[in-house]
């Protein structure tokens, strides 16, 4: 809400909305409405996907979407890719985090990474916290996300590798 976000704006240097699930329906919604009613522009949008998601909007069938496929991920991507450009349409910086899962390979990573920064031109951050029990990863993605925001890319940079090489 509105009165929510004000007065969470009151109390911190940074404030994190969640505003619903998926870029073309509940971030559209929370830029047209809440957005142009409040008054308010966020810095920063973090979208999260996962190699699984990609995957099955790559075409991979649902009893294979745990196994490595490279080239479903491939074909994926351009569900990600409409999504991140749907969010700079708002102008909107995008930090993207990859939830990743112990099935998810270290090739699919690295093809994720670079199709971040290549193709997207975008900030990418691994996020191990599903894939390995007992790690604050997702503690470690504020630093991240508070650089992409004050656009500190010299220290986006160094918070990036520092989370991926961290976890």
């Amino acid at each position: 809400s509105i009165f929510a976000t004000r007065m969470a704006l009151s109390h911190s240097d940074y404030t994190i909305t969640e505003a619903g699930f998926g870029a073309d329906l509940g971030a559209e919604k929370f830029y047209d409405i809440l957005c142009r009613k409040s008054g308010l522009q966020p810095d920063l949008t973090v979208i999260v996907a996962t190699a699984q998601g990609l995957k099955m909007h790559g075409g991979v069938a649902l009893d294979q979407i745990k196994e490595p496929n490279l080239e479903g991920i491939r074909t994926g991507l351009a569900n990600l890719d409409k999504h991140v450009r749907n969010l700079r349409k708002f102008g909107q910086t995008v930090l993207v985090v990859f939830n990743r899962f112990a099935t998810d390979t270290d090739e699919e990573m690295a093809l994720l990474k670079q199709h971040c920064e290549e193709t997207l031109q975008a900030p990418f951050v691994i996020n191990n916290a599903f894939a390995y029990t007992r790690t604050f990863t997702g503690y470690f993605l504020g630093q991240p996300i508070q650089f992409t925001a004050k656009r500190e890319d010299d220290a986006l940079r160094d918070a990036i590798e520092e989370l991926n090489n961290h976890t």
